[in-house]
């Protein structure tokens, strides 16, 4: 490719100078451009230009806001407006995106993924949910956090259903067995019912020993102290009320005669009737 110059000196004499005088401004000019492109690039310059356009939009004030609720929701643990705050907040933004791509690799954006991934997926945990597969803002969570990207293709979509959980498929196989089980037919519980009687009356070799408590209710009476009384049986107390003389001897021990010199008292005094009378 020639240049500004070569093409200018290819040109007939009466316009040479005129023509040279043109290359060497668009030498300029081009020279400049280049200049004015490498220092915006510097500083950025046409994303601070779009952003500004944006932001003063009504869209991107209502997302801002959504976002400010959001927080103030979540710090007052009102999980589900919180979570709806958000979910408004992203469906903003994605039409944003769509209409400025060049804001998707900016720096702000990364603050929005800062906030999906620190606060967002916080309320989701707390609500026992996750990203939902047709998540708005996907297209910046491949540019700034793929790890966020991956959990969003994994998720299931709305018109799938969700898996059954452990206890609904034990629940499922439980039923069939509950219902092939027979009911128990009478005989069988005529049968539990005779020999439960069995089962319930042990045998006199089974039987458990008696406890060893009831030993020590059955010592003899040596065992215990003198002064404690002896217990009479009722036989006993029964045969010296029907039998007088066996109460005699008893009250003659009492007065501390023994029964024989009583015995031989009487007789004395049965024999000789004189002998009283004479006293």
């Amino acid at each position: 490719r020639p240049t500004y110059r070569e093409v200018a000196a290819r040109v007939e004499s009466d316009k040479r100078s005129r023509a040279k005088g043109l290359a060497r401004r668009i030498e300029e000019l081009e020279q400049f451009a280049e200049h004015i492109d490498r220092y915006r690039n510097i500083v950025n310059y046409l994303y601070w230009r779009t952003l500004c356009e944006v932001e003063r939009q009504d869209i991107a004030i209502a997302a801002r806001k959504h976002l400010y609720d959001a927080e103030k929701y979540r710090a007052e643990a009102d999980l589900f407006r919180a979570r709806d705050e958000y979910n408004q907040a992203w469906d903003l933004w994605a039409q944003i995106y769509d209409e400025y791509p060049l804001l998707l690799e900016d720096t702000t954006s990364r603050d929005l993924v800062d906030i999906i991934e620190k606060k967002y997926m916080y309320v989701l945990g707390q609500l026992d949910e996750d990203l939902p597969r047709n998540f708005k803002l996907k297209k910046l969570l491949e540019i700034h956090n793929s790890e966020l990207a991956s959990r969003v293709d994994a998720a299931p979509s709305d018109s799938e259903p969700a898996p059954p959980t452990d206890e609904s498929t034990n629940e499922a196989d439980a039923k069939p067995t509950e219902t092939a089980s027979p009911p128990s037919s009478p005989t069988e519980n005529s049968d539990a019912d005779t020999k439960s009687p069995k089962n319930e009356a042990p045998n006199s070799d089974d039987a458990p020993a008696e406890p060893k408590e009831t030993d020590g209710d059955n010592k003899k009476p040596d065992d215990a102290p003198n002064d404690a009384p002896t217990e009479k049986s009722p036989e006993s107390t029964e045969g010296s009320e029907s039998d007088p003389s066996s109460m005699e001897p008893a009250a003659g021990s009492a007065d501390g005669v023994s029964p024989t010199a009583e015995g031989n008292s009487t007789d004395s005094d049965s024999s000789d009737p004189d002998s009283e009378e004479s006293e």
